[in-house]
């Protein structure tokens, strides 16, 4: 299992500050509705607005069991984006965090056609396992993200938390560095 707590997170996120040129500040934000909140530099842009986001990101068709409810984007001045959203269990469903993966992710990574490059594993953000799967997928001839899923299932109240990485792969060294100190800072208190 794959723990990024104390001071590993901490040089991480410092690291991340001065590449990205930001001069210190950082911002916090809380959703309303779930309680989830997450930390960013000032250089990244954070989208919470319903009207906005539902103009940034369009749903896509998939055979997903559930629609999620985007609840924020950040966005790094390279524009690469992270995403977080919740999804629902369908009513009266006792699902593992395994078979919810199954059923919806990896049918989403084959339906992408998408190429696995770090496989599914157990991590823990803030004392809360996550499932961790990587792929890229080919956008057209000159463009291919890498994506990154992180999902954590809270059984007791049939909630899923999806947050999602996608970067261009030739600027996955860089972009990272600042995208990941924010997955790290993810807070949220279910159950």
């Amino acid at each position: 299992m794959y723990v990024m707590t104390g001071r590993w997170s901490v040089w991480l996120f410092l690291v991340s500050l001065l590449l990205s040129g930001c001069q210190g500040k950082l911002y916090h934000y809380t959703d309303p509705t779930y309680g989830v909140s997450v930390s960013y530099p000032g250089n990244l842009s954070l989208i919470s607005e319903k009207e906005t986001l539902d103009q940034v990101v369009k749903p896509a068709e998939s055979g997903a069991i559930d629609q999620p409810e985007l609840l924020f984007v950040v966005a790094t001045p390279g524009q690469s984006r992270l995403s977080c959203s919740v999804h629902h269990l369908p009513e009266g469903s006792a699902m593992s965090a395994e078979e919810y993966y199954q059923a919806s992710t990896a049918k989403e990574i084959e339906q992408l056609e998408g190429t696995v490059i770090e496989e599914k594993s157990d991590v823990t953000i803030n004392g809360h396992p996550f499932l961790r799967v990587g792929f890229t997928v080919k956008v057209d001839e000159m463009t291919e993200l890498h994506i990154r899923i992180y999902q954590h299932l809270d059984s007791k109240s049939g909630r899923i938390l999806v947050v999602t990485s996608m970067v261009e792969v030739s600027v996955w060294e860089s972009e990272s560095l600042l995208i990941e100190p924010v997955i790290n800072s993810l807070k949220f208190h279910w159950s």
